[in-house]
């Protein structure tokens, strides 16, 4: 039996970030679209996407239950190779991905306060102002330093599949 090291919490927000990051974006549908028809898509929309995620999720996490989630399941069905082509896709996605976040932390962040908002305060100039580095991306870079040096665990990289 494997020990799981990802606890309740910390897999909730690994879901949450990994499927939708946040509203941003969603004041432009409901007053584009009206609020029913917003609301309707907020509530339709995630449905048609998801039970069919769920569903594969289920039956491939019972039907090989292996660490690695979907790593594995490419693995087992197309080989080594399109399982590290999968893993490599997934850790490149992830990485950007995970940049958005401060700068959309950092927008919203301007709605408050707006001396953070893009393109005043500039901190560092150069090339006659075709290069500039504002309060908007100190805060972000602020932001992203705790996130990037923190150490929650040290990974077992040692965990294999069985064969069968």
């Amino acid at each position: 039996m494997l020990r799981r090291q990802v606890r309740l919490v910390p897999l909730v927000g690994l879901i949450y970030f990994s499927v939708s990051g946040g509203p941003y974006g969603l004041e432009n549908s409901i007053s584009g679209a009206g609020p029913g028809m917003a609301m309707l898509l907020i509530i339709v929309i995630p449905i048609i996407f998801a039970v069919p995620c769920a569903l594969m999720n289920a039956e491939l996490g019972s039907g090989i239950p292996l660490e690695g989630g979907y790593y594995y399941w490419v693995k087992v069905a197309m080989g080594s190779f399109a399982a590290f082509v999968e893993g490599m896709s997934s850790w490149f996605t992830s990485f950007l991905d995970t940049a958005l976040y401060p700068v959309l932390f950092v927008d919203y962040l301007a709605n408050w306060f707006p001396g953070l908002a893009r393109g005043k305060h500039a901190v560092f100039t150069a090339f006659n102002g075709g290069f500039s580095i504002d309060a908007h991306w100190v805060v972000a870079i602020a932001f992203m330093i705790p996130l990037a040096t923190s150490t929650p665990g040290t990974p077992k990289w040692s965990v294999r599949p069985r064969r069968r």
